[in-house]
């Protein structure tokens, strides 16, 4: 599932292209031709994490989330309030994304429950925890939209750069569990992983 899933959030970085059904926060402004984008997943927020140095060397303009920020996988609110604390206060992080915008979408395990989906009960309290975390402000869309997808343009020099992010948790139908293997395929034209209104509307400009 993560190799699926990076994947799609590879390809939600996006050069050019208009989207009129993703929350969007337009136009921050850069005076320097290069953009430098920094990404990654998978952080377990109870170790120590040494690459946060690594990356700071890069000077990126746009830290992105891929997904799994923290290891959680509770349906406990506060012991997930607490491990967003303790990615706060991972060595680094916080010198790294002081002065520069943060995008964030979500994988199972900061979700809340390991390969779930559209099934697991307390999505709408991780949504506020995550959109809490990320400081995204109260009148914002996401705070009312079910799901945390949403893009963002930023322009520069020669031209704009929009990034979209994806949720590929809150609508995607629920896995089937087998014997034989970990789960089996739907059938045929079953099943969603964005829902009705989480990236449609995309198109080439």
């Amino acid at each position: 599932m993560k190799r699926f899933f990076i994947l799609i959030q590879l390809f939600s970085i996006s050069y050019f292209i208009s989207c009129s059904k993703i929350t969007e926060k337009r136009n921050l402004k850069y005076e320097n031709s290069n953009f430098i984008i920094a990404f990654g997943s998978c952080n377990k927020q109870f170790k120590k994490n040494i690459l946060w140095k690594e990356i700071a060397k890069n000077q990126p303009n746009l830290w992105i989330w891929d997904g799994d920020n923290i290891y959680s996988d509770t349906n406990d609110m506060t012991k997930m309030t607490q491990d967003y604390e303790n990615l706060r206060n991972q060595n680094g992080y916080a010198q790294l994304t002081k002065n520069i915008p943060v995008l964030a979408t979500w994988d199972d395990h900061d979700y809340g429950l390991n390969d779930a989906g559209v099934e697991f009960s307390m999505k709408k309290e991780s949504q506020e925890l995550f959109l809490d975390f990320f400081d995204v402000p109260k009148n914002d869309e996401r705070r009312t939209q079910e799901g945390i997808y949403h893009s963002q343009t930023f322009s520069i020099k020669n031209g704009s750069i929009k990034v979209i992010i994806l949720d590929t948790r809150y609508f995607r139908t629920s896995l089937t569990k087998t014997t034989n293997k970990r789960y089996q395929p739907n059938k045929f034209g079953e099943g969603t992983i964005l829902g009705k209104n989480n990236g449609v509307g995309l198109k080439m400009s």
